[in-house]
C-alpha cells in the first residue's frame, strides 16, 4: 500500500490519540505562524534577494465548518511562505464566505487570494461542492487542493498530465470497493484499477470536456445510490472522481505529487486528513 488507509481509519476512531494529534498540530502551526512572519518581514525589506518559480492558480474548498477557513488560511500562508506569486481561489458556502470576511486579515498576501461565496443551498454534500470547485478550478488550469494541507515544497508538475495526491491502493484489495465497481458496470473496466487520494487534483483544461463532465456528475450520482456504507459515503468524490478520470485520461498520463503518504509525511504536501480524523460523512 502507498497510504496507509486502513491505519487512518482506525485511529480516528480512537478520541485519546485523535486530541494528541489536535494539539501535537496546533504547537507545530504556532512555531510554523512564527517562521512566516520573520519571512514575510524579510521580504519586504530585502525583495531583491528571491527570484520565484511561476505561479499557479489554487482552488480551496471551505464549506460547511468554519473551522475548514481557519485550515484554508493557514494552508494558503504556508504555500505563500514559499511563493507569494501564487494565486488562490476560495470557494465557500455563506457560513464560511462570512467568516472568512472577518479574518482574512491572517492571510499574508490578501491581494493574491479571492474569496468566493460560490455554494448557496444548504443541504448540498461537501463531495458534491468538492466535484463542482474541481471542475471549476481545473477549467483554469488550476490545481485543487485540500485546506487542511501545509505547503513544504512547490510542486513540480510534467504539462499536460493529470496529478492526484498518491496511490492509496489498488481497488482489488478493497472488496467494498469492487462489490461498488460491479454493481456499476456490467464488464470490468481494467483502465479502472487504482484508488488515489484526492487532497491534491491537477486536471489539465483540455479533459475537462462535455463527455467527461457528463460521465462524471453520472457515476457521483450512481454512487450516492449504491454507496450506503459510512466510509464509502465520506468517499464518493474521491471514487467518482477516479472512476471518471481513469475511464477518460490514458494511464500513462494519470501521475501522482508524493510516491507514498503517512501520518506525518513532509514531502511537498502535508495533509492533516481533518475529514477522516473527524469523520466527515456529508
Amino acid at each position: 500500500m502507498k497510504i496507509s488507509a486502513q491505519l487512518y481509519n482506525l485511529l480516528s476512531h480512537n478520541n485519546f490519540l485523535v486530541s494528541i494529534k489536535r494539539q501535537y498540530d496546533l504547537i507545530e502551526r504556532v512555531v510554523y505562524i512564527f517562521r512566516q512572519r520573520i519571512r514575510k518581514h524579510n521580504r519586504f525589506f530585502f525583495p531583491e534577494r528571491t527570484v520565484y518559480k511561476t505561479p499557479h492558480i489554487f482552488g480551496i474548498l471551505a464549506v460547511k465548518k468554519t473551522e475548514y477557513v481557519e485550515m484554508a488560511i493557514f494552508c494558503i500562508n504556508s504555500l505563500h511562505f514559499l511563493n507569494p506569486t501564487h494565486r488562490v481561489r476560495v470557494y465557500c458556502d455563506t457560513v464560511c464566505y462570512k467568516y472568512f470576511q472577518q479574518y482574512q486579515k491572517a492571510l499574508d498576501y490578501p491581494n493574491k487570494v479571492e474569496i468566493l461565496h460560490f455554494f448557496k443551498k444548504k443541504e448540498k454534500a461537501w463531495q458534491e461542492s468538492k466535484l463542482e470547485t474541481c471542475l471549476d478550478i481545473s477549467m483554469l488550469d488550476g490545481i485543487l487542493v485540500d485546506a487542511d494541507s501545509r505547503w513544504y515544497s512547490e510542486p513540480i508538475l510534467e504539462e499536460g498530465c493529470v496529478y492526484f495526491l498518491v496511490e492509496a491502493y489498488p481497488f482489488r484489495d478493497s472488496p467494498l470497493e469492487m462489490k461498488i465497481l460491479a454493481s456499476m458496470f456490467k464488464k470490468t473496466r481494467k483502465n479502472v484499477s487504482m484508488h488515489h487520494v484526492t487532497g491534491f487534483v491537477k486536471i489539465p483544461k483540455k479533459f475537462i470536456t462535455k463527455k467527461f463532465t457528463t460521465d462524471l456528475w453520472s457515476i457521483y450520482s450512481r454512487l450516492n445510490k449504491v454507496a450506503k456504507d459510512g466510509e464509502m459515503k465520506r468517499l464518493r468524490e474521491e471514487l467518482t472522481l477516479n472512476i471518471a478520470l481513469q475511464l477518460h485520461v490514458p494511464k500513462n498520463k494519470i501521475k501522482t505529487l508524493k510516491k507514498i503518504d503517512s501520518p506525518g509525511n513532509k514531502d511537498v504536501l502535508l495533509s492533516y486528513y481533518y475529514g477522516c480524523w473527524n469523520r466527515v460523512l456529508n
